[in-house]
């Protein structure tokens, strides 16, 4: 995964932004899920932006999973004859001194339960294709251009702008 934190208004990198991430596991499950097979803080990192606002690191491909089927929650979408499926997906916190910060979730263009996903969450904007890459150790790529509002900018806080840099860039 890699791409450029930027400046809504200008769009020009964001030197020491930070971004944040974490995942669930190929097993579907949160680290704090899953003490007895993964350690804490398994598939979270923070990551600060270079001088040009870029970052990169390696990642695993997300994995789709089930939310709890044990407990009030799912007596809920069982009653509203909804599954209890959410489609793969990173989590990303982005900040940076002077910006609003944004925390949202992207999805692989390819999961099958992007347009039903239980919780709602999902927006085009927000789901990515992950093409092949010949980058040593790596199977996939991930580009994501961030975009953060300066605080004090009115409108858009930058979330719905990320598609629309990553199909410039």
């Amino acid at each position: 995964m890699h791409g450029i934190v930027r400046d809504l208004e200008t769009g020009k990198g964001i030197p020491n932004a930070v971004v944040d991430i974490w995942q669930a596991s190929s097993n579907g499950k949160y680290d704090f899920q899953d003490p007895d097979n993964q350690v804490p803080n398994n598939l979270r990192g923070k990551f600060r932006t270079k001088e040009d606002g870029s970052y990169g690191f390696y990642c695993l491909k997300p994995t789709a999973y089930s939310l709890p089927t044990n407990g009030p929650s799912y007596k809920l979408l069982t009653a509203l004859d909804r599954h209890p499926m959410r489609p793969a997906h990173i989590h990303l916190m982005v900040s940076a001194d002077g910006y609003k910060q944004v925390v949202t979730q992207i999805f692989p263009s390819d999961d099958p339960w992007l347009k039903t996903d239980t919780v709602f969450a999902v927006k085009p904007d927000l789901v990515f294709d992950f093409p092949p890459t010949k980058q040593p150790n790596a199977e996939v790529d991930l580009h994501c251009d961030l975009i953060l509002a300066p605080k004090g900018a009115s409108g858009d806080s930058g979330a719905s702008k990320m598609a629309d840099f990553n199909k410039r860039t």
